[in-house]
């Protein structure tokens, strides 16, 4: 009988191993099968557990980078990393504090996070650029100041190049 999930008469009568889970089963799944679970995660990486970090790190990259592009536009792919480390480092020094209240909890923490370390981005931005701006300003004026004396000096040294000319005469 080729109507078999296997294809192949010999294992018609055979029940498999593994199936997939359908998604109606997924609660039920997760509560069988704890390290799948972010709660199991989250007691993990509270206990240390390195593999249990990178398995976090794994989840929700993806989403935080998101969340980074789309509060800075353009954001150099340097940039995004240091961000991202930023965020991390707080996840990890944060993460005792943090209360798993269900499905999606731990995922709005982080997007928590991540929006506020980007508005904290933003504003040191915007402050480095008006130090920036007020910087170019003042060696503008700088600059305009010794042009300004340059040309005075000129004008002083011609006149003490002529008066020493007389003096030779």
């Amino acid at each position: 009988d080729l109507g078999t999930p296997w294809g192949n008469t010999s294992l018609a009568g055979a029940v498999p191993l593994w199936r997939p889970t359908p998604l109606s089963h997924t609660t039920e799944f997760l509560r069988q099968n704890p390290f799948g679970h972010t709660d199991f995660l989250l007691a993990r990486a509270r206990a240390g557990s390195d593999t249990a970090w990178r398995e976090i790190l794994r989840r929700y990259r993806t989403m935080l980078a998101y969340h980074v592009r789309a509060s800075i536009h353009g954001i150099s792919p340097q940039d995004l990393e240091d961000l991202l480390q930023t965020v991390l480092s707080k996840v990890v020094a944060h993460i005792q504090a943090f209360e798993y209240q269900g499905e999606g909890s731990f995922r709005r923490w982080l997007a928590t996070l991540v929006v506020n370390e980007c508005r904290n981005e933003v504003k040191l931005r915007a402050v480095e650029l008006t130090e920036l701006r007020t910087a170019a300003r003042e060696l503008s004026e700088v600059e305009d100041k010794a042009s300004a004396r340059s040309a005075e000096s000129s004008g002083e040294r011609r006149t003490l190049i002529e008066k020493l000319g007389e003096l030779d005469e």
